[in-house]
């Protein structure tokens, strides 16, 4: 084991330019100085006890060939599986026959790959002295893993897709700017500062409530702030953190440690932090202490756990106090070491991270509109759509549904009009081939009619009938007609749509009246309509249909249904009408979101369970608010007993539905 260690280096950058960066790497240095590092692929827990549960039921099975009651059946081992989760020794004195292989083949390597994010770049040929093989991906890959590159004095680089460093390059482009260096940026700018703490949407690291809650108690105002908001909020900070939030300075028990956590208001926030008071404070090695480090790093508790007696042991003979008091003094650092086993930050993480914070909030300032377009373009879950429409509310843009002839595949920015213009392919079920296709098709063709549009988009283009009603109901096709007129057509094109004969017995069926197929075909039996143009069965049909239009409460719904957010409104529509856009709550009460069509605006409100019990609602309910109360919310206290708090909430007691 060497003593004098290089800790690994992350490298954060945008996903698309990945490949770029190793690319750049083996040109640099080589093929034979570079390589991936090699990932085992070994067999789990629950695989050791599948793989042996199969082979002894095929066994059972052969010796007992009349007998169903096979003890290693499927349902058996699922059984034995949830056992050994919950009490791992007891279950193997249960099924000795079964463990009896546990150990030799839990953990064995079944498969060879690459490490996901980890190079290694060498001043000496690694080919040559550690070798190399070719993976099914056809990369070179280092006959060491990672532990073992480590052990042998070799520095691992990760290459980390961040996707905030991607929203920030297309903000940059969209604004026509540079990406920024440190040294261009203010970091004190007061409007940034301010404005960080009112919305926590688009905000790195701090888009959960608890965060961001977090960073406004603080009342973070500069990167070092940011640091110990972000550091704190971790698992490693469980013991101090509500001190730090309350900017309390923690008195240590040693000038010494005061003058070593000084910067931190006397608190053990950083893994730096860990490796200095293991070194200064309970004189352990460089190494011991990087081991420690590692350790926090790979989340190894087994490792932090060993090492604890070493820490206690070295605390106290530094300690000028008696052993029992500099045990108790140990205790708290202990625990903020202990607690680190679940996740602790470093301070050049740390401060990587709220500089890309800050970069965020001074983004979302001063370019709202290029910012939430690169926000919602990197979004790939329904929530991130949904908290960037979201702030684009907050920030006072409009987010302009697609449209046929004029959407590409991305959201596009109109700083001139505050505006963003959807992209078809941040849908759901939607991708970049079909909006490609079908703003290939504006640009090429001329159509008076939807029907003639609807041709070319089933014969030249790869849109399912899932997505082509997705954009029909998202008014898409709008300049072809109402939303409602567009699904029957649809529906109309898709019975009749290359018929070539009809029987008279389905004339009812389809409400086709004798004279028009008489009219239309040119061979007639007793049974069937022969040799028909079906486009005039489809002209008749438009002709003849009464569709009514559809109305804000069904554009609503169709939102809702196909972007899982409304942003339809209409200040004709009574205030006191809503529509249901979202349930949570896992107790009978539950908290439900009310989008109310008449401003845009959604009242995040609660309704108890007695009132759901006789009037229950499901997402996409209009309804009528007629009674909202203000309550105060109940807590428990520590015998059972429930208590009002002082803190209230809203409570929608009364509401009738709306057809």
């Amino acid at each position: 084991m060497l003593k004098d260690r290089v800790s690994q280096i992350d490298v954060d950058c945008p996903n698309e330019y990945r490949p770029q960066i190793y690319q750049h790497i083996f040109d640099s240095f080589g093929q034979r100085k570079c390589a991936y590092v090699l990932a085992l692929g070994t067999i789990s827990d629950k695989g050791t006890i599948d793989d042996i549960g199969r082979a002894l039921s095929r066994l059972w099975s052969k010796e007992n060939p009349n007998d169903n009651n096979n003890p290693y059946s499927l349902d058996k081992i699922a059984q034995i599986k949830k056992q050994f989760d919950e009490n791992p020794e007891e279950t193997k004195k249960i099924y000795p026959k079964l463990f009896y292989y546990f150990d030799g083949l839990n953990g064995t390597v079944v498969s060879l790959s690459h490490h996901p994010a980890g190079v290694i770049i060498a001043p000496i040929d690694i080919y040559s002295r550690y070798g190399m093989f070719i993976d099914k991906e056809n990369l070179s890959v280092l006959n060491l893993d990672m532990s073992a590159a480590h052990n042998v004095g070799l520095v691992k680089y990760d290459i980390l897709g961040l996707d905030t460093i991607s929203v920030i390059d297309k903000t940059c482009k969209y604004a026509h700017i540079p990406y920024p260096h440190t040294y261009q940026i203010d970091f004190n700018d007061k409007a940034v500062w301010d404005g960080i703490k009112k919305s926590k949407y688009g905000i790195f690291q701090f888009t959960g409530d608890f965060a961001f809650n977090s960073l406004k108690k603080y009342d973070v105002q500069s990167i070092n702030d940011v640091c110990a908001v972000t550091a704190c909020i971790r698992p490693s900070g469980a013991s101090y953190r509500d001190r730090l939030l309350n900017h309390e300075h923690n008195k240590n028990p040693s000038k010494q440690i005061d003058e070593l956590l000084k910067k931190n208001n006397g608190f053990l926030i950083y893994q730096e932090d860990i490796i200095a008071f293991l070194q200064q404070v309970c004189g352990l090695s460089g190494s011991d202490a990087d081991t420690v480090r590692r350790a926090i790093g790979h989340k190894d508790k087994k490792c932090i756990k060993e090492n604890m007696p070493k820490i206690l042991e070295g605390y106290c003979s530094h300690s000028d106090k008696p052993k029992d008091v500099a045990e108790k003094e140990a205790k708290d650092f202990l625990e903020i070491i202990d607690n680190s086993s679940n996740y602790m930050f470093g301070f050049n993480h740390s401060i990587g991270y709220s500089i890309l914070t800050y970069y965020c909030a001074y983004y979302r300032h001063y370019y709202p509109v290029e910012f939430v377009t690169a926000l919602l373009n990197t979004a790939d879950t329904d929530e991130k759509i949904l908290n960037g429409t979201t702030l684009a509310k907050e920030l006072g843009i409009t987010i302009f549904s697609p449209k046929y002839g004029y959407s590409k595949s991305e959201y596009v920015p109109d700083t001139k009009n505050q505006s963003i213009y959807k992209g078809v392919a941040s849908i759901k079920r939607l991708n970049q081939k079909a909006a490609n296709e079908l703003y290939t098709l504006s640009q090429q063709n001329h159509y008076d009619s939807f029907m003639d549009l609807l041709q070319d988009i089933h014969t030249k283009t790869s849109v399912s009938s899932d997505q082509l009603e997705i954009l029909i109901k998202i008014d898409y096709f709008s300049d072809f007609g109402d939303i409602n007129s567009i699904l029957e057509q649809v529906k109309i094109y898709n019975t009749f749509n290359g018929r070539k004969q009809i029987s008279r017995a389905d004339l009812s069926k389809y409400q086709l009246p004798e004279e028009l197929m008489d009219s239309i075909s040119g061979k007639i039996t007793a049974k069937l309509y022969k040799d028909f143009d079906w486009k005039d069965i489809v002209k008749y049909k438009l002709q003849n249909s009464h569709i009514k239009p559809a109305t804000i409460i069904d554009k609503a719904k169709y939102e809702l249904e196909c972007l899982g957010y409304i942003q339809i409104t209409n200040d004709d529509i009574p205030e006191c009408y809503a529509i249901v856009s979202n349930i949570e709550g896992k107790y009978k009460s539950k908290t439900v979101s009310l989008y109310r069509l008449h401003d845009g605006t959604t009242d995040i409100i609660k309704v108890k369970g007695k009132t759901l019990e006789n009037y229950p609602l499901k997402i996409g309910d209009m309804i009528k608010t007629i009674e909202i109360a203000e309550e105060n919310k109940w807590g428990k206290d520590a015998d059972g007993h429930f208590y009002k708090k002082d803190e209230t909430e809203m409570v929608l007691k009364k509401y009738s539905y709306v057809n």
